[in-house]
């Protein structure tokens, strides 16, 4: 029985930490602490939109496309999903340096995904733009939400082998 308490207390622990830091990423948000990421992610979007040949220009958090203008706001920087990613990560009972090392792959992999949405986004505005007000909003959300814990379930797998080995050869 106690046993069933100690993951309780651990699983309560762990969402209330995901509370209290999406709180205070939310604040911060709400504050303008990290304009620079809506900054960051805008101009980014804008270059990889580039890259592929669209036509994109890029004024503050705005991003001008063919007939839509995208508005670069937190949600759409992914940085809740960071968040997430890192407190599943690091409530993980494993080295800090596994840790360190999945949050070090891990934010950019999330980033690098939220970068496809503004692709699609893109895609969506030249072919199908009545879709593109559902797109974003309730499609990637959950997209991205399901691709961290995916990344983190893969994560604890590959560890969980490498300390299984490491134990059985020491």
């Amino acid at each position: 029985m106690s046993e069933y308490f100690k993951y309780l207390k651990r699983t309560i622990l762990f969402c209330f930490t995901v509370v209290l830091t999406n709180l205070i990423t939310l604040c911060a948000c709400q504050k303008g602490y990290l304009s620079f990421m809506e900054q960051f992610t805008a101009r980014t979007a804008t270059g990889v939109l580039h890259f592929f040949g669209f036509s994109a220009a890029q004024n503050n958090t705005f991003i001008h496309l063919k007939t839509a203008v995208l508005v670069v706001n937190p949600e759409c920087t992914a940085v809740f999903i960071m968040v997430i990613f890192s407190c599943l990560v690091a409530f993980h009972q494993t080295s800090a340096v596994s840790k360190i090392a999945a949050i070090l792959v891990g934010l950019p992999v999330i980033f690098a995904v939220n970068l496809i949405r503004f692709i699609i986004m893109a895609l969506l505005d030249q072919y199908r733009p009545l879709y593109l007000t559902y797109f974003p909003s309730y499609l990637w959300q959950g997209t991205l939400l399901v691709m961290a814990v995916f990344m983190w379930m893969a994560w604890m797998t590959a560890v969980g082998k490498r300390e299984t080995k490491a134990a059985l050869n020491a």
